[in-house]
């Protein structure tokens, strides 16, 4: 894919977590983390029970019936389903916008300034050369793209990804980049936890400033380049 036509990716965080990845070192989560994330955090309407699922089994439905019928309207609640993956995924998450996006619009909204979190922000013009460099280490199982949202009342629920999210997350406008969880962790990936895992390569150039200078720096470093 050529290089004009992959989006612009931005991170938010501490600085010292996003020079660690312009560094040579991403963390990723597994599915079954964030899943389990967003049932505790339901309260703030990030929750997305469908999160990565491959397979979806209602109690009392058997797999082979929902394959045929479909999801019934119950499936949505969260006490009523079991997610069922194929295999357990890393996922690292960044937002994308076009060179457009950022140089002519305001994408930075209020909100982000009230996460202490987000005080600053990391951007990569090509997300090629970070994907490489991780690909190097990970391997062929490497996958990266922009998620698909999807409308829920037209979707087959039965071939989700993990770069498939309801249409109703599709302010996050999701970056993935994905691989399966390895049974026997090589040389360049370093397990942290049981739900993530460091994955360590040749440094990457990024750009990195606060938050709230972001439109205005980007737009003089990087207009008409």
């Amino acid at each position: 894919m050529k290089e004009n036509n992959m989006p612009w990716i931005i991170k938010f965080g501490k600085r010292e977590h996003l020079e660690q990845i312009c560094a040579g070192s991403l963390r990723f989560c597994s599915l079954s983390y964030y899943r389990n994330y967003e049932e505790k955090e339901n309260e703030k309407g990030r929750k997305d029970i469908l999160e990565g699922a491959t397979d979806i089994i209602y109690p009392e439905i058997t797999k082979s019936e929902l394959e045929f019928v479909g999801l019934p309207e119950e499936v949505k609640h969260a006490k009523q389903l079991s997610l069922i993956s194929r295999q357990d995924k890393y996922i690292s998450c960044f937002s994308y916008f076009t060179e457009a996006d950022i140089i002519e619009k305001k994408i930075i909204s209020p909100s982000i300034f009230e996460n202490a979190e987000w005080e600053y922000v990391l951007l990569f013009k090509n997300p090629n050369d970070l994907i490489k460099k991780l690909a190097s280490v990970v391997g062929e199982t490497l996958s990266s793209r922009r998620v698909l949202y999807y409308e829920e009342s037209t979707q087959d629920k039965t071939n989700l990804t993990e770069f498939s999210k309801p249409k109703q997350f599709e302010y996050q406008k999701e970056f993935r980049i994905s691989f399966p969880v390895p049974k026997a962790y090589p040389l360049g990936i370093e397990k942290v936890s049981e739900n993530s895992c460091f994955v360590h390569y040749e440094r990457v150039e990024g750009f990195i400033c606060k938050t709230a200078e972001f439109q205005e720096k980007v737009i003089k470093q990087f207009k008409g380049k």
